[in-house]
């Protein structure tokens, strides 16, 4: 039970972590008046070879580029 207990507090840290990025990012976009958009797809989309280097080229674009995971908790 003690590596299951372990594996719990490593997800929540993980997704504080993401939550907090997502956030400053967010403080970042307001303060230097950027776009951004929020790429919404599934785990494995991760996957360079999968995503075909979209978030890079919306980089390119000058888009700041977010996971849903990143802002989902700041909605209503």
């Amino acid at each position: 039970m003690t590596a299951v207990n372990a594996a719990w507090t490593e997800e929540e840290g993980f997704k504080k972590e993401t939550e907090e990025k997502g956030e400053e990012v967010l403080r970042i976009m307001k303060e230097k008046n950027l776009k951004g958009i929020v790429l919404a797809g599934r785990p494995y989309h991760l996957d360079p070879e999968i995503n075909h280097g979209i978030p890079e080229m919306l980089n390119g674009l000058g888009l700041a580029v977010l996971t849903e995971d990143s802002v989902a908790h700041l909605g209503k």
